[in-house]
């Protein structure tokens, strides 16, 4: 029937009659009038039928953009006031479904609606360098949160215990949910108990993981501004993300709206991906995998030129593009970029390679799964070095039961003492090896630049043991203790994260925070987000207080 209503429509647009003008196209207000009489509950395949009526041809919706224009004056107007909000909902995500309709109109869309407060669009700022501020990752109370919790990655039951956790352990602190119609269904009741702000997404495919496209920044008089990543290489299968800032602003609500300082927004000029970066008051902490896109792009090439690390000169045109990139994102961030690993800049050609070949084991790992940073209660900064080695000693020391809760919280196939054995092999492999070596570089680089350091356990599960359903796509997921995101709140300092399900890695991470003067407390695991390397820090975004956002340091010429 969908299908017969499309075709339809799309041949009377096409249309011509010999006198030249096109018939008149259907009324679709009256059809949704008489949809909105007819229900609740609506009949799937009447909803199915109008979406196709509203788009005219999904396919040339999507691909046309002058049809598209001529259909959206259509669509604007097409909902009489008065329609349930529920079937609005129904139609939006349709409307993405089946037209995959660009952001720009979906948010016109949402707008006339009454299903947005406002459009991102009328809010667009340009970024000017200087006049915006990033915040400390170690410094400041957090304000605000925002997550991401969709129902391909997060069922209700561990949703519900991951928000209320996060309210019980911060009372006051705004919480704001990126939840697709399905979520918002499940959650809208626990969530109002909760205190926790939904922002309704109509079918927007956004993954769990907040913080890698946006960024909130304040400008000089401390109103809020987000930063938008552009569209690049650096997450090609996560283009929808770049969305993500734009649709916090289309939905903040009033009050909130207005005690931000009603927040624009910007595209940024360079690619970033946040989960590469921490940035301290002094300097913002990379690796040359954060930059490697941008190094392949003015390289000119499509893949690391590995075989011209066998050469002094191939590795020096390496990281003079690793350099040139560093200085953009040194301009972005208003601090001096500085490497957590030690660059080659001399040497036999064998030792360059060989150092590069160290730096290259930290390929395809983002830097807030490795690293911490936190602000010395003296002063300074002291870190937090993933350790694979301490991983490896964890894994013998857990109890079968403590195995047991693991294996249950991440629906592994083994048994307590075949999933012991399986990781402990899985953990002397050649690449976890070759992750260890850039860990621990990245450990002595770090300490010879002044920072006291400190290791957390870490290893590997291979997605191969993963239960069945789980649609694993990478070849093994971390656990990790350093995924965690720090606060100071007046003289308290505190760290909170996901528990890794495994008592004797949160008791070790609990006493290592605790020895640097920071109260650990864990969250429940959302299991599907980290299971596809999303740690808490990846899976939260905050707005923190004023006095995170210092005056940046100068950048490095």
């Amino acid at each position: 029937m969908r299908a017969f209503f499309a075709a339809a429509v799309a041949a009377m647009l096409a249309a011509t009659p010999p006198d030249g003008r096109r018939p008149a196209p259907p009324e679709p207000r009256a059809s949704l009038s008489a949809l909105a009489r007819a229900g609740p509950p609506w009949d799937a395949g009447r909803v199915d039928a109008l979406i196709g009526e509203l788009l005219g041809s999904a396919s040339r919706f999507a691909a046309d953009p002058a049809f598209r224009a001529v259909r959206m004056k259509l669509l604007a107007a097409a909902c009489p006031p008065g329609v349930p909000f529920a079937l609005r909902e129904m139609l939006l995500f349709g409307f993405w479904r089946d037209g995959r309709i660009p952001f720009d109109d979906f948010e016109i869309v949402q707008r006339s609606w009454g299903a947005a407060p406002r459009t991102s669009s009328e809010r667009r700022d340009r970024f000017p360098p200087g006049g915006w501020r990033f915040a400390s990752d170690d410094r400041g109370a957090l304000e605000a949160s925002v997550f991401s919790l969709p129902t391909a990655y997060v069922d209700r039951v561990a949703a519900e215990r991951f928000l209320a956790a996060v309210r019980r352990d911060d009372p006051a602190r705004s919480i704001l949910v990126l939840l697709d119609p399905a979520g918002r269904i499940e959650l809208e009741s626990s969530a109002a108990a909760d205190r926790i702000t939904v922002l309704d997404t109509f079918g927007l495919p956004y993954t769990p993981w907040t913080r890698d496209t946006f960024s909130l920044l304040r400008n000089a008089s401390g109103r809020v501004r987000v930063l938008v990543r552009p569209a690049s290489l650096l997450q090609g299968d996560r283009e929808s993300d770049n969305t993500m800032g734009r649709e916090l602003v289309k939905d903040l609500p009033a009050a909130l709206d207005s005690a931000w300082g009603r927040p624009r927004w910007a595209v940024s000029p360079v690619p970033f991906h946040n989960g590469q970066v921490l940035l301290t008051p002094e300097a913002a902490l990379v690796s040359v995998h954060t930059i490697e896109p941008r190094i392949l792009q003015i390289l000119g090439v499509r893949s690391v030129p590995v075989a011209s690390f066998a050469r002094p000169e191939g590795v020096a045109r390496y990281l003079g593009a690793a350099r040139r990139a560093a200085a953009e994102l040194a301009a972005l961030y208003g601090r001096p970029v500085r490497f957590v690993h030690p660059l080659p800049s001399s040497g036999s050609a064998l030792e360059q390679q060989a150092a590069m070949d160290r730096i290259g084991g930290g390929a395809g790992f983002d830097l807030d799964s490795l690293l911490t940073v936190v602000e010395r209660p003296g002063g300074g900064e002291e870190a937090f070095v993933a350790d694979v080695g301490k991983g490896r000693e964890l894994l013998r020391a857990a109890t079968e039961g403590h195995l047991e809760a693991f294996r249950a919280e991440f629906r592994l196939k083994p048994g307590p003492a075949g999933l012991r054995e399986l990781l402990l092999e899985y953990a002397k492999s050649p690449r976890t090896a070759r992750l260890g070596a850039f860990l621990d570089s990245m450990a002595s680089e770090l300490e010879a630049g002044g920072f006291r350091v400190r290791r957390l356990p870490f290893f590997l599960v291979p997605d191969a043991i993963a239960a069945d359903d789980a649609r694993l796509t990478a070849q093994d997921f971390q656990i990790s203790w350093n995924n965690v995101v720090v606060e100071t709140r007046e003289t308290v300092r505190r760290a909170e994260g996901f528990s890794n399900g495994l008592a004797e890695g949160d008791e070790t991470a609990a006493r290592v925070f605790g020895e640097a003067g920071y109260r650990m407390e864990f969250l429940p695991p959302l299991a599907g987000s980290i299971m596809h390397n999303g740690g808490y820090r990846c899976a939260s975004n905050h707005l923190r207080s004023a006095d995170a956002f210092l005056s940046p340091a100068r950048p490095s010429p």
